[in-house]
């Protein structure tokens, strides 16, 4: 444990690198997951039967694909230990919900998109492309929370940028209802398995690395 230690102190980018691969990794099993399981559930409620269909959301929640990219390569340049909990966040996350899928399996009830302009083409890639299911927590919306928590932590970032970073990434939180790629409960679900993911995290890797650090 202790030359993995020093090896992630004096060579962290390679170790957020590797991270990143992991993430990676993890996310290609997806869609061993995205259909339905002898039971399937559906947690729309009164608040998802307002919120109205806006196929115009479907820029900022495609922006995720750049997104997710964007600000963790930002985030391995200005704070590599944030970097790191957003990291592993992120995994861990992905896991926990691969489980969740597993024994409760949620879908979403998709309206019909008749028309032809830019952005209903879009939606229906997106139907396509992503079945109707894996649906809470939100992995869109833990995926992206977690990086906001981490610039919003990140050391030698400045007020403007991690401004940014949120304002984009509340709209493609809000972007999943719009577009009903989900519903209220799944972001939720997404938020809070991110909030709770990264304080577990923090704490224990700071103290871990620091013991290293003090050494050195």
């Amino acid at each position: 444990m202790n030359k993995i230690r020093h090896f992630i102190l004096s060579r962290p980018q390679v170790a957020l690198i590797i991270l990143a691969a992991v993430y990676a990794l993890v996310t290609s099993l997806y869609p061993l997951f995205n259909m339905p399981r002898e039971t399937t559930y559906c947690l729309s409620t009164g608040l998802d039967d307002r919120i109205v269909f806006s196929p115009v959301w479907i820029l900022p929640y495609v922006s995720w694909y750049a997104f997710l990219p964007a600000v963790g390569f930002f985030l391995m340049f200005k704070d590599k230990r944030q970097c790191a909990i957003t990291l592993l966040t992120m995994i861990f996350g992905l896991l926990l919900s691969y489980l969740i899928y597993s024994f409760f399996q949620t879908t979403v009830p998709r309206p019909a998109v008749p028309g032809d302009d830019l952005f209903s083409r879009l939606v229906r890639l997106i139907y396509h492309i992503d079945q109707p299911f894996n649906a809470f927590p939100s992995i869109h919306v833990l995926a992206t929370y977690a990086l906001m928590l981490g610039a919003a932590r990140g050391r030698g970032i400045k007020k403007a940028a991690k401004a940014a970073i949120w304002i984009v990434g509340w709209a493609i939180i809000l972007s999943t209802v719009f577009v009903k790629q989900h519903v209220a409960a799944d972001i939720l679900g997404g938020l809070v398995l991110a909030q709770v993911l990264h304080r577990l995290l923090a704490y224990p890797l700071d103290c871990w690395l620091d013991a290293e650090a003090a050494k050195i």
